[in-house]
């Protein structure tokens, strides 16, 4: 898998800014803006040649499953067959705080495919 836009460089981007910041409760009453969410975007376009240890791979049914950042996890509709397209984009507004830095710099995204059939 690869990233369409990598995500290191808007990191890198936003802390050009100066929009990477310790997050902190700020009053919007008071005149002082907050930073603003940044929207991310996850989207698994397709699988290809799929392969199963047991079972017959004309019967394979993929989906999959992932956890992202502070985000609930995300399991995708169940698809068919060992090439299969999927059109499921996943939108987060997420701060680009320190914390989320730290995330990025510390955790991989991980994309588990399971085979529906053989659950």
């Amino acid at each position: 898998m690869r990233l369409q836009k990598p995500i290191q460089e808007a990191l890198r981007y936003a802390d050009a800014m100066g929009q990477v910041k310790e997050a902190t409760a700020v009053s919007l009453s008071e005149g002082i803006s907050a930073p603003r969410p940044q929207l991310v975007i996850i989207k698994v376009k397709e699988v290809s040649d799929l392969q199963v240890r047991y079972g017959n791979i004309a019967n394979i049914a993929p989906f999959f499953y992932y956890q992202f950042f502070t985000c609930p996890a995300f399991t995708s509709e169940t698809g068919t067959g060992a090439d299969h397209a999927f059109n499921e984009p996943q939108t987060y507004d997420i701060l680009f705080d320190t914390g989320f830095k730290n995330y990025l710099q510390t955790q991989h995204l991980e994309i588990d495919f399971i085979d529906d059939q053989d659950a």
